[in-house]
C-alpha cells in the first residue's frame, strides 16, 4: 500500500487494507463497499475475502428487496 503513489489512507497507521463491492444480485450494480484497514500488514488472505463477501452479497439482496424502514 505505501508503495502506491496515489493511495490515500484513512490512517497513517493503516498497513493493510481490504475493499469488496456491495452489488445488487441481479444486474451487478455496485449500491457500496464494504473497507477495512488493519495497522498490521498482509492482516487480510483469501479466507478474509471469502466471509467478507458472503457479507456483502447478503447487503446486496437487502438493497434489492429494500430494507424495511430504509
Amino acid at each position: 500500500m505505501r508503495a502506491l503513489d496515489n493511495y490515500i489512507a484513512c490512517s497513517v497507521h493503516t498497513r493493510s487494507e481490504i475493499v469488496v463491492l456491495i452489488r445488487d444480485p441481479e444486474t451487478d450494480e455496485v449500491y457500496g463497499q464494504l473497507d477495512l484497514d488493519s495497522d498490521r500488514e498482509a492482516a487480510f488472505d483469501a479466507g478474509d475475502e471469502r466471509e467478507l463477501k458472503i457479507v456483502a452479497d447478503w447487503l446486496g439482496g437487502l438493497f434489492r428487496a429494500g430494507i424495511p424502514g430504509g
